[in-house]
């Protein structure tokens, strides 16, 4: 489609015109954004959610009451079971199965936490803190798997 209308110079204004319309974005949405970026690991597998307790529960009974959620992923060859528990001190508890020599990360927004795993694969952390993150299980012979974002 050849539009002699549509040069560069017209496009550069028109490009220049509508960002001159956007807002900045604040201090706090770039600092949120980075925190999300951070979440990122492009050399661990994504494990895919097989079960989530709080599948077919209306959200509005999330609130201040106790609730535990207990979500199973698997990949190919891990399980990991998590158990978020909102209720008091909030609480971070799962397995790995096959049970092996591994290490469990909390990656948030501002820190990633390393949770030591027990002899029968299963890690505790508490307490969690506000907001985002992710768990990534690395195990010894080098894979690296990592849930989607989760939140408390």
């Amino acid at each position: 489609m050849n539009n002699p209308a549509l040069t560069d110079d017209t496009l550069t204004v028109a490009l220049a015109e509508a960002l001159d319309v956007c807002e900045v974005p604040s201090a706090e949405m770039v600092r949120r954004a980075c925190g999300l970026f951070a979440l990122r690991d492009f050399d661990a597998k994504l494990l895919t959610l097989l079960t989530d307790s709080m599948e077919g529960r209306a959200l509005a009974m999330r609130s201040r009451e106790s609730i535990s959620r207990v979500l199973t992923y698997r990949s190919e060859s891990l399980t990991v079971d998590v158990v978020l528990d909102a209720s008091g001190t909030r609480t971070l508890t799962g397995q790995i199965d096959p049970v092996q020599p591994a290490t469990v990360e909390m990656i948030t927004t501002e820190e990633t936490v390393a949770i030591e795993l027990d002899n029968h694969g299963r890690f505790h952390l508490s307490p969690v803190p506000d907001g985002a993150f992710r768990v990534l299980a690395v195990c010894a012979d080098g894979g690296r798997f990592i849930t989607p974002i989760l939140s408390m």
